[in-house]
């Protein structure tokens, strides 16, 4: 097989995961303890976790106001399926409008900001929103009791409940996922990657920096207002919980635990959150948010990427490779590369991703028509750069460390007789010796020619 088709392989198992696992999700999940509905509310929560890690993953914005769009999205799906109509296409499109221009606002007054500072100011707007809903709003929200008496929501007249609203989340699901991948691996992802390592160099090469923090954050709340309008449809119900900074916090414990930057893992957490809670809760007890925060204190301290980390770490330990944890090759790969030549040219057969690498570090071609490296012992996984040239004391140079002493000491020898010349008539100056017993000019053609002491 090619590489190019086992790299297009390997870039399709992922979607084929999640395809299957949304598939057959409602067959199994019972069987583990589940119930009809909560297998919906995990799909709608992974795509909520999926695109917050486009934010914060991929650019290094981390955000704790993703509730304002989770929630202003429910909002305006459950008013127009209560005052415009039941149907649930142009109540999801007029919930995405409206969070979009929402996202347009807050971002471009916060991404001004990195850091905590960011984190805090979208918390800000989150809590603004979170207030305004209780109290300026609450004539159109409900207030404290939420917005009740939503009709139930029809797709082209047939109403949806039960395995319908699972399989249209877990088509958004699906989709979503898809959808990220491209981007991710799109030149727009480069720059996603590029702005969280470091948007400084990357400002000052021309790059409209501000234009794709933007824009990345406008992508990552649209994420968030299809879930909100996918929760209503689910439960028609809008919660003022909606928009709690509790909901932000449980999309951050998502990316967290399931793994930062990885898409995949947002949904696993999304799913392990939502059973932990309303399943393992019932045989833990009242304690399960105490056993919740020491197994996220522990993925912390141990597993940084969260659990695609821990298969990976498991997937190398299998696999025989007792490398340092996240090596993106084996031990044993590298040992193999750094032993195996060719024949025909006296190069190591390195793998392809680092063939890309050793361009800049060949010589000039030999005697045999191809170069050799510069690496000690033609290792192109160790590079060892080049010590400089060592100066010779046999060498001839002006400045030898031998002379530098005698050149002090013939310079104030000179000072010296200069000084007694300055005491002396016109006439007798041409006369006087210098310090060494010579005529002036003749010390002076010395100090010229002098040549440094042999070592």
């Amino acid at each position: 097989m090619s590489p190019n088709k086992e790299n297009g392989g390997r870039d399709w198992l992922p979607l084929g995961i999640v395809v299957l696992l949304a598939l057959t999700l409602p067959y199994w999940f019972p069987l583990i303890g589940g119930y009809e509905g909560l297998d919906t509310k995990i799909m709608i929560l992974a795509l909520f976790a999926l695109g917050f890690d486009l934010l914060l993953g991929y650019t290094g914005y981390l955000s704790f106001g993703h509730a304002a769009f989770f929630g202003v999205s429910a909002y305006a799906t459950g008013l127009m399926l209560l005052h415009v109509t039941p149907e649930i296409i142009p109540a999801m499109i007029v919930a995405v409008v409206i969070t979009v221009v929402l996202a347009l606002a807050i971002g471009f007054m916060t991404l001004r900001r990195t850091g905590i500072y960011f984190a805090i100011l979208t918390l800000a707007f989150a809590e603004m929103l979170y207030r305004a809903a209780l109290s300026i709003f609450s004539d159109f929200t409900g207030g404290d009791n939420g917005l009740t008496g939503i009709p139930t929501p029809t797709l082209l007249g047939t109403p949806m409940h039960g395995l319908k609203v699972y399989y249209l989340a877990a088509v958004f699901a699906v989709v979503g996922f898809y959808v990220a991948r491209r981007i991710t691996r799109s030149p727009f992802g480069m720059m996603m990657r590029a702005i969280k390592s470091n948007q400084e160099r990357l400002r000052y090469t021309g790059v409209n920096v501000a234009g794709y923090k933007l824009f990345t954050f406008v992508i990552s709340a649209t994420y968030a207002a299809v879930a909100g309008s996918l929760m209503v449809i689910y439960e028609p119900y809008v919660a003022t919980v909606f928009l709690h900074w509790s909901t932000s916090g449980e999309v951050v414990i998502m990316s967290v635990i399931g793994g930062v930057g990885t898409l995949f893992g947002p949904m696993i957490g999304a799913a392990f959150m939502m059973y932990f809670e309303n399943v393992a809760s019932a045989e833990i007890g009242e304690q399960w948010l105490l056993i919740l925060g020491l197994i996220f204190v522990g993925i912390v301290v141990f597993l940084p990427g969260g659990f695609v980390e821990g298969y990976r770490r498991l997937h190398r330990y299998l696999a025989g490779d007792r490398g340092e944890p996240g090596n993106p090759g084996s031990a044993r790969e590298n040992d193999t590369d750094r032993t195996r030549l060719t024949a025909a040219t006296g190069e190591p057969d390195v793998p392809a991703r680092h063939k890309r690498c050793l361009g800049p570090l060949r010589r000039r071609a030999g005697p045999a028509g191809r170069g050799h490296l510069r690496h000690r012992g033609d290792d192109p996984l160790h590079h060892r750069p080049q010590r400089r040239r060592q100066i010779d004391p046999g060498e001839r140079h002006d400045r030898a460390p031998a002379a530098r002493p005698r050149q002090r000491r013939v310079r104030r020898r000179a000072a010296a007789r200069d000084a007694a010349v300055r005491h002396q008539p016109a006439g007798d100056r041409a006369r006087i010796p210098d310090a060494g017993g010579l005529s002036r000019d003749v010390a002076a053609r010395q100090r010229h020619h002098r040549r440094p002491r042999p070592p």
